[in-house]
């Protein structure tokens, strides 16, 4: 919820960027594109169980805002909101599927990038 919530408030903004929370909080993203090629190769690798899908890298609420602000409007302040809720903190994973050690992950500049241009209706 939290990056749909951001890019509306990026692309609505006058101002500033309205941000919940201190952006202390830590989460886990996952480009989609990545998701599908992971639950693919899981598949032809007759993976069992439980299986955690996950590039591993830990971002802020306030990169996250950042990354999302220099994309759609570079410059805008960011405003925390610290009397609204934060959220827990995404915990560790345990390790990946041998099979998705290969996966090369789109990083999250990338992935906000591109879903923004989806979301501005450019791709």
């Amino acid at each position: 919820n939290v990056i749909p919530s951001l890019i509306e408030k990026a692309l609505a903004a006058e101002d500033r960027l309205l941000v919940w929370g201190s952006g202390a909080a830590q989460r886990q993203f996952l480009y989609v594109d990545d998701l599908v090629r992971a639950l693919f190769l899981l598949l032809e690798a007759d993976a069992t169980g439980v299986q955690y899908v996950s590039p591993g890298e830990t971002v802020s609420i306030a990169a996250l805002a950042a990354t999302i602000r220099d994309i759609v409007r570079p410059g805008l302040p960011i405003a925390f909101e610290t009397d609204r809720p934060e959220g827990s903190t995404v915990l560790s994973l345990p390790p990946l599927h041998p099979s998705l050690a290969s996966v090369q992950w789109t990083s999250l500049k990338d992935g906000m990038a591109k879903t923004i241009d989806w979301r501005r209706g450019l791709t």
